[in-house]
C-alpha cells in the first residue's frame, strides 16, 4: 500500500482527479453530504468511523441527513493494488455502521483486484472499473 505522502506527485494528482470525478458523477445527491479524503492526513475531512480504535478515511464518505455514514468509496490507482491495500479494504468492511462500500479501480486491473478481494475475503457493495478519457472518466460496473 502506498502510504500518504509516498505516492509520486503524478500519481497523487491523478488519484485526486479521479476522486473528484467519481464524487461528481456518482455521489452528488440531496440525500447525503459527500466528503472527500484525498491523499494525506492534512487533506482528510471526514472519518467513516473507527475500526480497532482507529479512524478510517476512505476517499469518499457519504453522510445521510441523520448524520449516519451511508456510503463509502475507495479509489485506487494501479500503483496501490497490493495485499496491504486489500487489508485496508477489509478494515472498511468492518466499520460499525456497515456503510455501502464501493471500490473503484483502473479497468485494466479488475482481474488483479478480484483475486486480492478473494484472497482477503473482502466483499463490497459494488466493484467499479474506471477508464480515463480526455477530460472525464468512464465508470464500468462489475
Amino acid at each position: 500500500m502506498t502510504k500518504p505522502g509516498e505516492k509520486s506527485e503524478e500519481d497523487q494528482v491523478d488519484h485526486e482527479w479521479v476522486i473528484d470525478r467519481v464524487a461528481h458523477k456518482r455521489y452528488q445527491s440531496d440525500e447525503f453530504t459527500t466528503y472527500k479524503n484525498p491523499d494525506g492526513p492534512q487533506k482528510w475531512t471526514k472519518s467513516a468511523g473507527k475500526v480497532d480504535g482507529e479512524d478510517q478515511y476512505p476517499d469518499i464518505v457519504g453522510v445521510t441527513k441523520k448524520g449516519v455514514v451511508g456510503i463509502i468509496a475507495e479509489i485506487e490507482t494501479a500503483e496501490d493494488l497490493d495485499d496491504e491495500e486489500a487489508q485496508q479494504w477489509k478494515r472498511y468492511t468492518r466499520l460499525p455502521t456497515t456503510p455501502n462500500f464501493y471500490l473503484y479501480v483502473p479497468k485494466s486491473e479488475i482481474d488483479k483486484v478480484k483475486k486480492l478481494m478473494e484472497k482477503h475475503n473482502v466483499t463490497v457493495k459494488g466493484l467499479r472499473g474506471y477508464e480515463k478519457t480526455d477530460n472525464d472518466i468512464k465508470i464500468i460496473e462489475y
